[in-house]
C-alpha cells in the first residue's frame, strides 16, 4: 500500500483494563503492560467499556507531571476508578530508542491497568513522535478518535488549550 494513502490513528481517549493479573506482566519495570485481563469498569459514560476521554485524564493525571490541573467540570464521572492509586503508580512507556510512547499505570485497587497519549511537558510527550513518524513515512496525516475526548478551545484557557489539545498540536506540528 502506498504510504501516502495511509492515516495514523491516535486515541483522544483511555481505556481502562479491570480484572488485570499484573503477575502476567512480561516486563517487571512495567505492571499491568502486556498483561492479562478478564474486563473493563464502568467507563465515563456508564457502558462498561472502560472509556475516558483524554481531557479527563488529563485532569486526573497531570499533576504527576506538574502540569497545570485541568477542570473536571467536563468529566462524567467526575472521578476514575482508583485515580489515587493510578497517580502513584503512572510510568512512561518508552521504545527501544528510549523515546516516550504512552503513559501507563497500573492499579492495585481492582486490579486495572491503563494507557494513554499525552501532549504539553517534553517528560510525556507521546504525540510528537507519532506525528514525526507521519512526516519521515510520508504519510497521509493523522486521525483522531474520538474528537469530543480532545479538549475543547471554548472550554479551557487559551494557553492551557494549546499546551495540552491533541489535535491542536498535532495540526501544528504537522504543519510545521
Amino acid at each position: 500500500v502506498d504510504p501516502s494513502k495511509l492515516i495514523l490513528g491516535i486515541p483522544a481517549y483511555v481505556r481502562l483494563e479491570s480484572g488485570v493479573n499484573a503477575s502476567t506482566a512480561p516486563l517487571s519495570n512495567a505492571p499491568g503492560l502486556y498483561a492479562k485481563f478478564t474486563g473493563a469498569p464502568a467507563g465515563e459514560f456508564g457502558d462498561n467499556t472502560g472509556v475516558y476521554d483524554y481531557k479527563c485524564a488529563m485532569s486526573f493525571f497531570g499533576s504527576k507531571f506538574n502540569i497545570a490541573p485541568l477542570p473536571t467540570a467536563f468529566c462524567k464521572p467526575t472521578t476514575i476508578p482508583g485515580a489515587s492509586d493510578f497517580v502513584n503508580n503512572l510510568y512512561l512507556r518508552k521504545n527501544s530508542s528510549d523515546q516516550v510512547v504512552g503513559l501507563a499505570a497500573y492499579s492495585n485497587t481492582g486490579s486495572m491497568f491503563f494507557s494513554f497519549d499525552a501532549v504539553g511537558d517534553l517528560s510525556i510527550d507521546t504525540l510528537t513522535p507519532k506525528v514525526n513518524y507521519i512526516k519521515s513515512e510520508k504519510l497521509a496525516g493523522a486521525m483522531f478518535w474520538e474528537l469530543s475526548g480532545d479538549l475543547n478551545p471554548t472550554d479551557y484557557p487559551v494557553a492551557q488549550y494549546q499546551q495540552y489539545s491533541l489535535i491542536y498540536n498535532a495540526h501544528k506540528q504537522l504543519n510545521s
